[in-house]
């Protein structure tokens, strides 16, 4: 995350788990976090959103192939 980010897209987040992002439609990725400050302390981040982020925040990923 670059210096001063205070927020993390859902594509940044994808990133960082996987180290890249698929754009295919039949790639669905979940996003899910926990521990975050009192803007967003826990949910869900969907494309296109972005959530405010604090250290020691967990998220976790999942990618699923609509195959």
């Amino acid at each position: 995350m670059p210096v001063g980010t205070r927020e993390l897209s859902y594509r940044d987040v994808v990133v960082l788990a996987y180290g890249s992002y698929n754009d295919a439609s039949s790639i669905i990725y979940t996003v899910v976090y926990s521990n975050g400050p009192i803007e967003n302390p826990k949910g869900s981040l969907v494309k296109g959103r972005t959530v405010k982020v604090k250290e020691g925040m967990i998220f976790n990923v999942g990618c699923s192939d609509k195959s």
